[in-house]
């Protein structure tokens, strides 16, 4: 296998629409979806693109059903917080060998001071057609989530102003080892908007360098 060629070609799909109550928008959707090509892994990326269709399916349903009446009570109730937003965007990290890397940004808006985005990361293995896990990528660790909570705290103690005074004890409580995407040159491990540092600092992201280079970890097998 040629590491540096593309996994596949990836290209974004958009539904959207905006929604109205008594002739005044109250909700503006727009959901972006990857579907991926390739030669190589046809039946693998059949099953991930189907994936990503029920899951943008799911999301203009959840607009559809729950957004826009809750934004067209708010309107009935005079709130002056309108229209209400939904909107996802698509970023690819890591393109290569059999790997692709890419999360997703949901951001929502329902009144208040300001809206709120939720990041889902989904790490690939084409050759499989199934995610790998964060410690798939740290062979030689024993206790790699040890490994990469230190890291973490340690790059924090170096200017901790921008986190919680207890960012210790929250990085250990809010660690997900499933928020994490790949780039060129290190894992970038994420938290939540809130979690360990206010909504000020933005949503925290940390780079853990490779041990070595994932597509011999993950992409390791030989061509069928």
């Amino acid at each position: 296998m040629n590491q540096s060629l593309p996994a596949a070609a990836i290209r974004r799909f958009t539904m959207q629409n905006t929604m109205f109550a008594q002739r005044r928008a109250v909700l503006n959707w727009k959901i972006v979806f990857p579907q991926f090509f390739s030669q190589r892994f046809a039946q693998q990326v059949r099953q991930i693109n189907n994936h990503y269709r029920r899951e943008a399916l799911r999301r203009r349903q959840f607009a559809i059903s729950q957004l826009y009446p809750a934004a067209v009570r708010e309107l009935q109730v005079g709130g002056a917080a309108l229209p209400y937003e939904l909107e996802t965007s698509v970023n690819v990290t890591l393109n290569r060998a059999c790997i692709v890397s890419l999360y997703t940004d949901e951001y929502q808006f329902t009144g208040g001071a300001h809206g709120l985005t939720v990041r889902t990361a989904d790490n690939w293995n084409l050759r499989t057609g199934r995610r790998f896990a964060l410690c798939d990528l740290f062979p030689r660790q024993r206790d790699c989530r040890q490994m990469i909570l230190r890291q973490i705290i340690t790059q924090i103690a170096r200017d901790p102003s921008s986190y919680f005074e207890d960012y210790r004890a929250l990085v250990m409580q809010n660690f997900d080892p499933e928020r994490f995407y790949l780039t060129q040159n290190a894992v970038m491990v994420y938290f939540g908007l809130y979690e360990i540092a206010p909504y000020s600092s933005g949503m925290p992201v940390f780079a853990i360098p490779y041990e070595v280079d994932p597509a011999l970890v993950i992409c390791r097998e030989r061509e069928s």
